[in-house]
């Protein structure tokens, strides 16, 4: 009789695990410790970013890839204190109602931005999962100020754009991992409207 539970019991913590509930179905290895182009993928599609561990820039094709054009041709804008130019190509991504912009410059990613996005999870549970970001920057939404509202996690490839709350995302960037130092100088966007 023992044993009969003890294997109930096995059984039971083993399809609750959280690996089983991945398995079910559709393979997801977000959450796994090697991070890939592909882990990157499946977290913009499933607009999960709480395990986000940065977008290699090798993953250029594998995010063309898998998000098709919005709109045929380019725009470019520079990025950063230094005015890094780069390519920004418009795709689609269901589950967004913006597109995502992807920004390269030779031969590779450098960053995406996702305007308004609609995260899988609250933000509270997000924030308080990242922890503390290494920067709380000023961004410009339009012509409003919003200070601190940039938190960047620059080790994670990750920073979002609040609102004034908060308690909402404007605006979601994802690069290959770095230091707050290199974020300022070589991604980060002036977002600013400069009215005439």
């Amino acid at each position: 009789m023992t044993r009969v539970i003890l294997s109930v019991w096995l059984l039971v913590a083993a399809a609750c695990s959280p690996q089983s509930q991945h398995d079910k179905g559709v393979k997801n290895d977000m959450h796994s410790t090697t991070w890939t182009c592909d882990n990157a993928v499946a977290a913009i599609r499933a607009r999960d970013f709480i395990a986000w561990r940065g977008l290699a820039g090798t993953c250029k094709d594998a995010v063309l890839k898998a998000f098709p054009p919005a709109y045929d041709g380019e725009g470019q804008i520079q990025l950063g204190s230094e005015g890094v130019r780069v390519a920004v190509l418009r795709r689609k991504a269901p589950g967004y109602s913006h597109t995502l912009d992807v920004q390269t410059a030779s031969g590779a990613v450098v960053r995406v931005d996702i305007e308004h996005p609609e995260l899988a999870g609250p933000v509270p549970a997000l924030l308080s999962t990242l922890g503390a970001p290494d920067g709380k920057l000023d961004y410009y939404d339009g012509v409003l100020l919003m200070p601190g509202g940039q938190q960047v996690w620059p080790a994670r490839g990750l920073a979002l754009y609040l609102d004034e709350t908060g308690a909402q995302v404007k605006r979601i960037a994802l690069f290959k991992p770095t230091d707050l130092a290199h974020y300022r100088r070589e991604l980060e966007p002036d977002l600013r409207i400069h009215e005439e």
